[in-house]
């Protein structure tokens, strides 16, 4: 009995074991959230496209929507990557060092990014209806058209750094842990994942070169 209560504990369950119980509800409010963004999206690129109007600074508030859509785009292919992984039985907790206890299955993470990317269209949207006038609120209740990217980036920073058990609070310091030993890459030592996140942050130049601090503050 003692044996075989050692092996349970020490077996390390599959993803599948982990999802089967709500996968149904992880799916359904997966197609939720993909639906809703695309509904959005659908609306604002015709909004935009049968509408004529100018406001100022227009092309620099797109540049910056642009440069934060750009990680969103990588934690959906990652999330896709996940899911090939899982698939052909690829031991990529192994390789970025996760625990395979606490992981984080496929469904949990697209419904993170999801989440994440909502408030991303539901900001753009929010900006262009305020700056076009056509955002029916009373005005104490509205932001300037230009403070919506600079309060999408406090929401932003505010999950990431929160200190609570939401939101996956592993995967998020497991993220900060390896951001800290990119950026102090000469001083201690790197490993794979350290060097295979670094190379991905490498593509996202975009984010990095036109989305910084200082351009954010001589923006506002």
């Amino acid at each position: 009995n003692d044996l075989v209560t050692a092996k349970r504990i020490l077996r390390v369950p599959r993803e599948d074991d982990k999802a089967s119980t709500t996968h149904h509800v992880h799916s359904f409010v997966n197609g939720l959230l993909v639906g809703l963004i695309l509904a959005f999206a659908i609306s604002l690129i015709g909004f935009i496209a049968s509408t004529d109007f100018e406001f100022p600074r227009r092309r620099s508030l797109y540049t910056i929507y642009s440069a934060l859509g750009l990680p969103l785009a990588f934690f959906w292919v990652l999330g896709l990557d996940k899911l090939i992984w899982a698939k052909f039985h690829v031991h990529y907790e192994f390789i970025f060092e996760f625990d395979p206890r606490q992981r984080t299955s496929f469904h949990t993470f697209i419904q993170m990014v999801g989440v994440l990317s909502l408030m991303w269209i539901l900001s753009l949207s929010v900006c262009v209806w305020t700056a076009s006038g056509r955002l029916f609120l009373p005005p104490h209740l509205t932001l300037r058209a230009d403070l919506q990217p600079f309060v999408l980036v406090v929401i932003y920073l505010g999950i990431l750094l929160c200190p609570f058990d939401v939101f996956a609070r592993r995967g998020r310091l497991w993220v900060l842990t390896v951001l800290s030993r990119i950026v102090c890459a000469p001083f201690v030592a790197v490993r794979f994942k350290d060097f295979f996140f670094a190379d991905q942050l490498g593509s996202l130049a975009l984010f990095f070169s036109l989305f910084t601090i200082h351009y954010m503050l001589l923006f506002l």
